[in-house]
This record gives C-alpha cells, sequence and structure tokens, in this order.
C-alpha cells in the first residue's frame, strides 16, 4: 500500500513515526517522569507544558500528532458508520427504546417501578419524567417506552 500524502501539512500514515524526525516531545515527557516518579498526572503535564512552550518545534510536532490521529480516527467513525446495515441499526435502536423502562436509576430501583419524587431525585432526564407524572405516581403506571423516549430526546 503506498502512502497517502497531503502536502500542504506533510502529514499522511506515518502520523507517530513522522513525529521521531522532529524534535522529540516524548523524549521530553519521558525525562519528566524519571525525574518526577510519584507525582499525578496533572503536574507531570504541567511540567511537560511548561518546558515544551520554549520548544516551538515540540509543540508543533504535538499539535500535528494529535491532527493525523483525530483525522485519521473521525475519518474511520464516518467509514464505519456508512458500513452499518441500516435494517440492524433499526433493530438496535428497538432494542433500546424497549429497554428505557428497564434502566436502572442511581438508587438501585428499575425506571419503570420508580415514582415520580425518586425520578426527580436521580436528577438528569429523569427529573423531567418526575414532573411529567408527579411525585407519588410509577412510571410504568403512567407512560409507555414511546413517552420515555420522546422525553429524553426533548432533553
Amino acid at each position: 500500500m503506498t502512502e497517502s500524502k497531503d502536502h500542504e501539512t506533510g502529514t499522511g500514515k506515518t502520523g507517530a513515526k513522522k513525529q521521531t524526525w522532529l524534535k522529540n516531545p516524548r523524549e521530553l515527557l519521558a525525562k519528566i517522569v524519571r525525574e518526577n516518579p510519584h507525582i499525578s498526572d496533572d503536574d507531570l503535564f504541567e511540567i511537560f507544558y511548561d518546558k515544551i512552550k520554549s520548544f516551538p518545534s515540540m509543540i508543533e510536532t504535538c499539535i500535528q500528532y494529535w491532527f493525523v490521529n483525530n483525522l485519521r480516527s473521525l475519518r474511520t467513525r464516518t467509514f464505519e458508520r456508512k458500513k452499518i446495515d441500516p435494517k440492524l441499526a433499526e433493530e438496535v435502536e428497538e432494542q433500546i427504546i424497549i429497554n428505557l423502562l428497564d434502566v436502572v436509576l442511581p438508587n438501585g430501583k428499575k425506571l419503570r417501578d420508580s415514582t415520580g419524587l425518586e425520578c426527580k431525585r436521580a436528577g438528569s432526564w429523569y427529573t423531567r419524567i418526575g414532573e411529567r407524572i408527579g411525585d407519588g405516581n410509577i412510571v410504568k403506571d403512567v407512560l409507555t417506552n414511546d413517552d420515555l423516549r420522546k422525553i429524553y430526546q426533548e432533553t
């Protein structure tokens, strides 16, 4: 397979490999990790960021690496989405809709068996369910899966 390459950006399928030809931020990161083996990832990032700011070529390398990998990922996902059989996608969607009543709330109860008040306490889109059915009512007695799907789509 021949390598495709964008001559404007110099990016191709060698994304990570090409970055080793330039000033290598990975070596900088490795050195920081060796020198600070017990600090948090956030602190490692802060040290790395402070040091890399002095090296525009390293910043460019990081940006190019991020760009190449994310571009490839986006293109792959788009391609994979196109390959999905529409009938299969519809069947999966139906399964998801069927299972909405079986979703378990943070309190451990299934949505179907929960009261409006319990839904409100769960927060998120469950609050809308609780408002719709009222505090003392049980979800399965008032709403269908279609109703739940519509509420979910509205939030």
